[in-house]
């Protein structure tokens, strides 16, 4: 008798930028932990995370219900590199995982 195939496993988790827009400074900490550079300028903090793919900076400005994430931005780590835009979404995702073990 023939064994069927195991069914291939499902592709490493993403976590897209995008989906943090809104969210308070709390809620940013508990999903990546520690930003690796925080910078302020004036009202303004960037939180800045630097992967082996990508480096994201999210910018947190005040709202009427306390400060958030209001814009992001990721580039390369290294000038000449091409962004690998799902390596870094799934380096985001291990990220989340490892602030919530």
């Amino acid at each position: 008798m023939v064994q069927p195939a195991a069914p291939p496993p499902p592709p490493p988790a993403e976590l897209a930028p995008a989906t943090l827009l809104g969210i308070d400074q709390a809620g940013l900490f508990s999903t990546l932990g520690a930003a690796d550079l925080l910078r302020q300028e004036g009202n303004m903090e960037v939180w800045q995370y630097r992967l082996t793919a990508c480096v994201v900076d999210f910018y947190i400005y005040p709202a009427a219900t306390g400060r958030q994430v209001t814009h992001w931005d990721w580039r390369v780590p290294k000038i000449g590199q091409t962004l690998d835009v799902t390596a870094c979404r799934q380096q985001l995702a291990e990220r989340d995982s490892a602030s919530r073990g």
